[in-house]
């Protein structure tokens, strides 16, 4: 028919409605994703940060540490540890000292600290209160030890998952993580050694123990390697060590404690409400 004509595509005006139905499409979609993140980023962040704990634990329990040679000389009151990068002992027979366990210390978020540091600690060996030697009447193996110090050659430092601040840390009751006190940013696991009557071993190596570090305050960066010693303090039983994390909207507790003579790293998710 004269003066029909076909379609021949769409108009300006019919295109921008399509492309502004898109673009709120994308943005309903873009924050249902984003949403859906941030819900599974902070579970995913606490359960990280409790499994690299926990792994400190096991890693004490199965004696991982270095295979690097230890070389310690005691000065008084003060134990000072080198790294021999050519041993001149046999593996097992070092008899100055022994390797302990390990620190795990972490920062308040008033520091806006995102890392915590990982310490490898050592203590020099005795037999009946006297430094070890190579006494062939005595084994190579004394199980008493003295003057827990940090080797500052093993230090690392790692990154806490998912952007969480940890907003307090301390020692609480088990079934109470309201007021954690006194206050430690610093959990030791240590190896329980056994003693030693200068003729035989009176009782074996027991499953390893939970410390925290008084003095240490959260503050950036405090040092840990002067508060070992008198200040390297045996949780007890019935009590935790309580960390409160956040990513700035949810909060959780991480609980670090002994359950059946074995350490336990525990995880407590608070939702919305503050610690």
């Amino acid at each position: 028919m004269k003066g029909a004509r076909t379609p021949g595509g769409y108009t300006i005006i019919e295109v921008m409605i399509v492309l502004a139905v898109s673009a709120v499409m994308f943005l309903i979609a873009a924050s249902f994703i984003s949403g859906k993140e941030e819900a599974t980023s902070f579970p995913q962040g606490v359960n990280q940060l409790a499994s690299s704990i926990q792994n400190t634990v096991s890693q004490v329990s199965d004696g991982q540490y270095s295979d690097v040679d230890l070389s310690c000389n005691s000065g008084g009151s003060s134990l000072t540890i080198s790294l021999n990068p050519q041993p001149t002992d046999t593996q097992g027979t070092q008899y100055q000292c022994i390797f302990l366990g390990k620190i795990d210390q972490f920062f308040s978020n008033t520091t806006g600290s995102l890392t915590y540091n990982t310490y490898t600690v050592a203590g020099l060996r005795l037999l009946n209160g006297v430094p070890a030697g190579p006494d062939p009447n005595r084994p190579s193996t004394p199980l008493d030890l003295d003057q827990p110090t940090v080797i500052s050659q093993l230090n690392s430092t790692s990154e806490v998952p998912q952007n969480l601040q940890v907003t307090s840390m301390g020692l609480s009751n088990s079934s109470n993580f309201t007021a954690p006190f006194p206050v430690s940013y610093a959990l030791g696991v240590m190896q329980s050694l056994g003693t030693y009557n200068d003729s035989a071993a009176q009782n074996g190596a027991q499953p390893v123990q939970l410390y925290y570090v008084n003095g240490i305050s959260g503050t950036d960066p405090p040092d840990v390697s002067s508060n070992l010693g008198t200040n390297l303090t045996l949780v007890p039983q019935n009590k935790d060590i309580v960390m409160c994390v956040t990513d700035g909207t949810q909060y959780a507790y991480i609980a670090i404690g002994s359950i059946n003579n074995q350490i336990d790293v525990r995880v407590d998710k608070l939702g919305g409400t503050s610690c």
